[in-house]
């Protein structure tokens, strides 16, 4: 019953012009609190729980730690529930304003990736390029946010390394989308990671196959 009347406090108070904070913060403490001493308490969630939560993740309103209870949900979903009941959830571009909204905070943007990363590997590789094409999409501005996210963590080699994961799935043999990530600037943001992690060998790595990859566009192009 307390799940009930949380959630229904969230859809009421945090989902129109108006927002609570401090119920947006105050239910989804209650929901992680409830989640962590019991995660099979999640299949007990009304149905539409998982779209009141992307509204609080996704609304520039909100705190950091909402943001911050909004991720572990999300991410106790991901670990528990079927793809199949996640599909209406706008998970992805509500992932990406969390992460866009909150870029310069470290647990935001590390744990937002990581969701993101378990979101885009259970897409087929033409979803992703079509989610990435499509401007009205959830991945349409991915590579904006990633040069955001390393234009300030650069530093941070478990960012560096979750943003280059997350390239891997979007610019891997996908002219328009390597083409994207260049015109985003990524290849600058990742010349620099690549420069400041060269001791890192696991982090150079992968700096350079992304840049690498996002280069190929210009392989069978007159292009310079």
């Amino acid at each position: 019953d307390i799940l009930d009347r949380t959630v229904d406090a969230l859809r009421v108070h945090c989902m129109g012009e108006e927002i609570a904070v401090n119920v947006a913060q105050n239910g989804l403490a209650v929901l992680v609190e409830v989640l962590r001493n019991d995660p099979k308490t999640l299949e007990m969630l009304p149905k539409d729980s998982l779209c009141v939560v992307s509204t609080c993740l996704s609304s520039s309103g909100f705190s950091q730690q909402v943001v911050e209870d909004g991720l572990a949900i999300f991410q106790f979903a991901f670990s528990s529930m079927d793809r199949d009941q996640l599909e209406s959830v706008p998970t992805l571009s509500c992932l990406l304003d969390a992460v866009r909204q909150h870029v310069e905070s470290l647990t935001i943007v590390t744990e937002g990736l990581v969701s993101m990363l378990l979101v885009v590997q259970e897409m087929v590789d033409a979803a992703v390029e079509e989610a990435i094409a499509q401007p009205e999409s959830s991945l349409w501005d991915i590579f904006n946010v990633l040069r955001e996210v390393l234009d300030i963590h650069w530093r941070e080699f478990t960012i560096v390394q979750s943003c280059c994961r997350l390239l891997d799935y979007c610019v891997y043999k996908s002219w328009p989308s390597q083409k994207r990530a260049e015109e985003a600037g990524l290849l600058l943001s990742l010349a620099r990671c690549l420069r400041e992690h060269r001791g890192n060998m696991a982090t150079r790595k992968m700096c350079a196959a992304i840049m690498s990859e996002i280069l190929t566009q210009f392989a069978d192009s007159d292009e310079t």
